[in-house]
């Protein structure tokens, strides 16, 4: 017997096999989820707290007694000897003024000289609006928080930046005419100086700050020999009664000691020990970080309380009384990671490595714990580690080593 092609059962089969294909292919894709991955890059970072810091000096107050004109030639921070000059004296008002204003002239003479010797290295596509921006909003800051001196730096710098950036855009091209005219406005004010009459000394040596609060007489380093809660209680307290001296120029810091208490989480603290080195850094004052070592250290349930010593001086660490301060507690330089990468085997700790398509398991030494990352240990002469730009398997499931990945 013939049998008969039936044409359209044919199709009807070939459709139900494709329909069958592309079921399977989304059940896959639904079922299989590709390891996300992320590149390895290098990092430094810190673990640190920040506190409120209390600082103490040895100092005492430099005044200006009967004295009425005077000009401070002093800088703030400068290093003065016994009987060194802080501030020339004159008969008048209007002299003490041309003096400071001579001196900050010159001042701005020599920037500018600075600033057109470096000409060739400003180009004209960089754009100092962030300087500018920064400075502006430092100098605010310091005239609403009634810090004159500071307040005076800002400007410095922010007339700096401004004609760093004149220079760049092309807007300053003639320095020499500037130049000639504030020399020539020196000229002028110098015509109408007028002589020394007498000199505010200084009764002993140290550094000098423009800075005073009137707790010179009530603070001195002494006190920090050894710290307990009551001991930091009485220093909190005393810091927290500044009051004006009206004849006070000034204070003279004896030696470059300066010490900082403060008090944290005790378990932040757990490393910490009298006689080691301790980093801390002062947001508000400078990025750089300060070198201090532990001169004592008391813990009470919960709470340490530490006191620090350094003899790093500047004219802006010397007028802080009470601050906030980053305590460094460790910093470390590695490769940043996802924490979701790292996966343990045989009770090692490691990650996987999208290679060539290939995933490869590499045993990693971790260094620091965030809440979102780690930092682990990075050798890069060791291959069979991680690597900066590897492509780390941050989430995946059934991973192994040798596993082929798309």
């Amino acid at each position: 017997m013939k049998l008969k092609f039936n044409f359209i059962k044919l199709i009807f089969v070939l459709f139900l096999l494709f329909a069958l294909i592309v079921a399977c292919y989304q059940l896959f894709n639904f079922l299989y989820k590709a390891p996300s991955t992320e590149f390895a890059v290098e990092v430094s970072c810190e673990d640190k707290i920040n506190v409120t810091g209390y600082f103490v000096r040895t100092e005492s107050v430099i005044h200006s007694n009967d004295t009425k004109y005077y000009d401070i030639i002093m800088p703030n921070g400068g290093k003065i000897s016994k009987n060194g000059v802080i501030a020339n004296v004159y008969s008048t008002d209007d002299a003490a003024k041309i003096q400071t204003d001579i001196r900050d002239l010159q001042n701005r003479i020599d920037e500018l000289k600075s600033i057109v010797s470096a000409t060739s290295n400003y180009k004209a596509e960089i754009s100092y609006a962030s300087d500018i921006k920064k400075h502006a909003l430092s100098l605010n800051k310091s005239y609403m928080n009634n810090e004159p001196d500071k307040a005076f730096e800002e400007a410095s710098e922010l007339m700096t930046s401004i004609t760093k950036n004149k220079i760049a855009i092309g807007e300053i091209i003639d320095y020499s005419s500037k130049i000639k005219e504030l020399e020539d406005q020196m000229t002028a004010l110098k015509s109408k100086s007028s002589s020394v009459i007498n000199y505010i000394t200084s009764p002993k040596s140290g550094y000098f700050s423009y800075k005073v609060d009137g707790l010179e007489d009530r603070l001195n380093t002494k006190m920090l020999d050894d710290i307990n809660s009551d001991v930091y209680s009485q220093i909190e307290q005393i810091c927290s009664e500044q009051t004006e001296v009206k004849s006070g120029i000034g204070r003279i810091v004896e030696g470059s000691q300066w010490r900082v208490c403060f008090k944290a989480d005790s378990s932040k603290l757990e490393k910490i020990t009298k006689g080691s080195t301790l980093y801390i850094r002062l947001p508000s004052v400078t990025e750089n970080k300060i070198k201090c070592s532990v001169v004592s250290i008391d813990f009470e349930g919960d709470t340490a309380y530490v006191v620090l010593q350094s003899n790093t001086v500047t004219g802006d660490l010397l007028s802080q009384r009470t601050a906030s301060v980053d305590v460094i507690i460790d910093s470390y330089e590695g490769i940043k990671i996802d924490k979701n990468a790292i996966r343990k085997i045989d009770g090692k700790d490691g990650v996987f490595v999208k290679s060539n398509g290939i995933l490869r398991y590499r045993q990693v030494e971790i260094l620091y714990f965030a809440p979102s990352f780690a930092v682990i240990k990075y050798d890069p002469i060791d291959k069979s580690g991680v690597q900066v730009y590897d492509e780390v398997i941050v989430k995946g499931s059934d991973l192994y080593d040798g596993k082929v990945v798309g």
